[in-house]
């Protein structure tokens, strides 16, 4: 459940950081400037320009939801390029930095619980080497997982809260 937070996590305050960018409140990054909208939701933002109760940004928060609804944040790289879209902080190095980690050491960590993750969800935990066991784990496993992402997700908004403009 820890991964599935930072993924919403995640989600959340890059959209919350678009949102930002695009009413003139963070600066844009370059990784923001390329981000591509649908044809479809440019016609919305034209439409509700003419409408004086619209709300400016509605079509783009439909817009990053859509686009953002079907991938994963959960990986360094993945996270990585979504804290991109508002901020062009070296995050990992930043993360590790305050963790007190290296970032190659932080990012490997993160993707071990990643993958040890999925081997629960996707796999049912079966450890292929040895037919009917699961692979080991104990509170204190499971403890020390939930507390790094806490760490990578306290890491995170304290570089984006830092490069908010």
């Amino acid at each position: 459940m820890a991964v599935s937070a930072l993924d919403q996590y995640v989600r959340e305050v890059v959209r919350l950081g678009m949102l930002d960018v695009y009413m003139g409140r963070r600066i844009r990054t370059d990784a923001f400037l390329r981000f591509q909208v649908s044809l479809g939701s440019v016609m919305r933002r034209d439409a509700d320009a003419n409408s004086a109760t619209a709300d400016s940004a509605a079509w783009l928060d439909d817009q990053l939801r859509e686009r953002h609804g079907h991938q994963s944040f959960q990986t360094p790289g993945s996270i990585a390029d979504a804290v991109r879209l508002i901020s062009g902080a070296q995050l990992w190095n930043e993360v590790a930095e305050r963790i007190g980690m290296n970032q190659q050491s932080a990012r490997r960590e993160l993707r071990l619980i990643i993958n040890r993750r999925n081997q629960i969800v996707h796999e049912a935990d079966a450890n292929p080497s040895y037919p009917g066991a699961l692979w080991p784990i104990d509170a204190l496993m499971a403890d020390d997982a939930v507390g790094f992402i806490e760490q990578v997700a306290e890491g995170i908004h304290s570089v984006v809260a830092r490069n908010s403009g």
